[in-house]
């Protein structure tokens, strides 16, 4: 079965650095500056607020998993108002390499994101649509596009291009394709139209990009 998830990570090529575990009660609080590389964490049990920078605090559960692909600053605490001890990753790690893909946040397996998900990224070709995607979901596209964009942290059409632009990055990197069929595996009938998407979405043609990653790897 299609695992978005495990895509995801997969897509992030990622190495161990270090691990950190965190437990609290009552007054509690960490904060950590922002890392650029990818990072995830499980809450193991009870409950907690995780607040991203710019981002809307989330409450995580046991069971929760979140992943960072390229982590800003953030603070995970308990739910009265604290003072965070403060901790830098990079102080502690090595560099490595991050992909710019989509955060992606998985609450119970279960939501009502999970099924559209697995849809999206297993039918990557596919031309969908809100209407498209609440209809796998049994809602109605009002209903799904704020379940989704709660649960996701996206809106459904934006986490979709912006998954598209991660594989399409992907794809030309490793040079293996042509434009068109790289356009193709990511839903866009012409390699104009995907052109076009692709310069606005990460600032420049898709040649350009392909011609400047193959140079950085030789060098």
């Amino acid at each position: 079965m299609n695992d978005p998830l495990s895509e995801v990570i997969a897509l992030l090529q990622p190495r161990a650095v270090f691990s950190r575990r965190i437990s609290g009660a009552g007054r509690w609080g960490v904060a950590y500056s922002a890392f650029g590389h990818p990072s995830f964490c499980a809450v193991l049990e009870g409950r907690c607020r995780l607040a991203v920078d710019g981002q809307r605090a989330l409450m995580l559960e046991a069971g929760d998993f979140v992943l960072l692909p390229a982590t800003p600053g953030f603070t995970m605490s308990g739910f009265e108002t604290v003072r965070p001890a403060r901790f830098d990753p990079k102080v502690t790690s090595a560099t490595a390499r991050a992909l710019d893909t989509p955060t992606y946040g998985c609450s119970a397996a279960g939501s009502s994101s999970t099924r559209p998900m697995r849809q999206m990224h297993g039918q990557l070709s596919r031309s969908w649509t809100v209407a498209h995607l609440a209809k796998t979901a049994a809602l109605s596209r009002s209903a799904f596009f704020e379940r989704f964009t709660h649960t996701v942290g996206l809106p459904p059409m934006e986490y979709l291009l912006a998954w598209c632009m991660a594989v399409a990055k992907d794809l030309l990197r490793r040079n293996d394709f042509r434009l068109d069929e790289v356009a193709e595996r990511v839903g866009y009938s012409s390699a104009s139209t995907f052109s076009t998407a692709f310069s606005r979405h990460v600032g420049q043609p898709p040649s350009r990009y392909s011609r400047e990653r193959r140079t950085s790897r030789r060098t």
